[in-house]
């Protein structure tokens, strides 16, 4: 049987949506840092930067998974070049945005030879963000809060699932957390409430889906100074629905102009085998397997709580275990899923 799961993993894996070249070997070797921190003026406007920048590779992922609340370890792998300034976020307290991000979810499952699941559908989230408190060493901590939740209305009507997708919809909007971002941009303690007593277990993956995005697509800056062209590796690990993931991020500073940045983004994750609680069933599994990748683009302002505009994907592949059946009667199955999240914010 593990055998079969692995192999449905590796075809799952080759079909993937978005295509990424051969991997680049993750260095250690810094490039000698720089002792000035000049503004930046580089020209042309970030605006006529790259339109849609090639994927970036995600490099190898060979650390141990690190602990969960340990800060991330950076790697520079090219300090690009000058002028170079060290990238910090710049907001103060009582800071508020509202934005819209779109957080698209797919999720693929073959138990034995019965494939389940849902196929894609988008959420549209209107989000409020305000920084609560901005600490004295800079960490902001900011509170979330989800105005509305809402799919496109042709979707919902052509789906025999609407009922069930209107129900999580609701159930989704009200909900509240907060977070906790350094200087440098690495996001800890995030957590969204939701806003019902009762959810479904579809209600629960979206506001996962919504961490996710919260958390993954905030970049997290070297200590050193950088400039256009440079490129860093940003090892740290994670919560995915319910599993600790030890993942790789490779990032590169393709344009910047002020406070404005265009970034491309790659990802790896790997995990070991622990057992897990499913946030939205609550069922306890055990993780067999797991292999992820991710790639995609993103224009942040520094003194911004959410990009500009952003068109992330990552696929997730995992071989799970678990017992079903009455009690005394219990059987373990075991399933691969694949799941494909993507983060997509469009440009005002």
């Amino acid at each position: 049987m593990r055998i079969f799961i692995m192999t449905l993993m590796l075809l799952a894996l080759a079909c993937s949506k978005k295509e990424t070249s051969e991997p680049e070997q993750a260095g250690a070797t810094e490039a000698p840092s720089s002792t000035g921190d000049s503004p930046q003026t580089d020209e042309p406007a970030v605006a006529e930067a790259l339109a849609e920048p090639p994927p970036l590779p995600p490099a190898l992922l060979q650390a141990a998974t690190p602990p969960l609340d340990a800060p991330p370890v950076i790697a520079i792998l090219d300090q690009g070049a000058e002028p170079r300034q060290a990238l910090r976020w710049q907001l103060k307290s009582g800071f508020e945005q509202k934005a819209q991000i779109k957080v698209g979810f797919t999720v693929k499952a073959v138990v034995m030879t019965l494939a389940v699941g849902d196929p894609d559908y988008v959420v549209t989230f209107d989000l409020t963000q305000r920084v609560q408190k901005v600490d004295p060493d800079g960490t902001l901590r900011v509170s979330v809060s989800v105005d509305d939740a809402t799919m496109h209305p042709a979707v919902l009507k052509g789906d025999r699932r609407a009922e069930q997708f209107k129900e999580a919809l609701s159930a989704v909007k009200g909900s509240t957390g907060s977070y906790t971002m350094h200087p440098r941009g690495h996001v800890q303690d995030a957590r969204i409430d939701m806003a019902a007593k009762k959810a479904s277990r579809r209600a629960h993956d979206m506001l996962d889906n919504l961490r996710w995005a919260l958390v993954q697509g905030t970049p997290t800056f070297p200590e050193e100074p950088i400039g256009p062209g440079a490129k860093w590796t940003v090892n740290r690990s994670a919560l995915l629905s319910g599993m600790l993931v030890n993942q790789l991020t490779t990032l590169e500073l393709v344009k910047r102009a002020g406070p404005q940045l265009v970034l491309k983004i790659g990802a790896r994750q790997t995990a070991e085998k622990q057992p897990f609680t499913s946030p939205g069933t609550l069922e306890e599994m055990k993780l067999l397997t797991l292999n992820g990748v991710g790639a995609g683009t993103a224009t942040w302002e520094l003194t911004q709580l959410t990009p500009r505009s952003a068109d992330i994907e990552a696929n997730v592949l995992k071989g799970v275990q678990q017992e079903v059946g009455r009690k005394g009667e219990k059987k373990r199955v075991q399933t691969a899923i694949g799941t494909t999240r993507t983060l997509l914010i469009e440009a005002d």
